[in-house]
């Protein structure tokens, strides 16, 4: 198996970026970056709700391939581009314990 393109990925970043997407890396790929030794060939993204069409916007104008369509608001969306995958997960919290504001609003990695 072929890893992800990261060239692809940091391009889909600096899009996020320039249009306000607010997201969160997470999952092994954020453990990567971080320097431990994994392999890990999707990248987890947690995006805002509030953030989701312009998101959905910045994947189809990459070049991904949703797994289902913005207007079904499902939670968790898979967008594929040749060997590159992203999971996005548009949901306000994980549980109880874990909002998207609280998390994006702490410094320092998410493991």
């Amino acid at each position: 198996m072929q890893k992800p393109q990261a060239p692809v990925f940091k391009s889909l970043i600096k899009q996020f970026n320039a249009r306000g997407v607010r997201y969160i890396l997470f999952g092994r790929q954020a453990i990567v970056l971080h320097g431990a030794p994994l392999t890990s060939f999707d990248y987890d993204l947690w995006v805002s709700p509030q953030s989701r069409s312009e998101a959905f916007s910045v994947l189809n104008a990459e070049g991904f391939e949703p797994s289902s369509s913005e207007r079904d608001k499902k939670l968790i969306v898979t967008f594929v581009r040749d060997i590159t995958k992203i999971d996005g997960f548009f949901a306000s919290s994980f549980g109880r314990h874990l909002s998207f504001e609280e998390r994006n609003a702490r410094d320092g990695p998410m493991f």
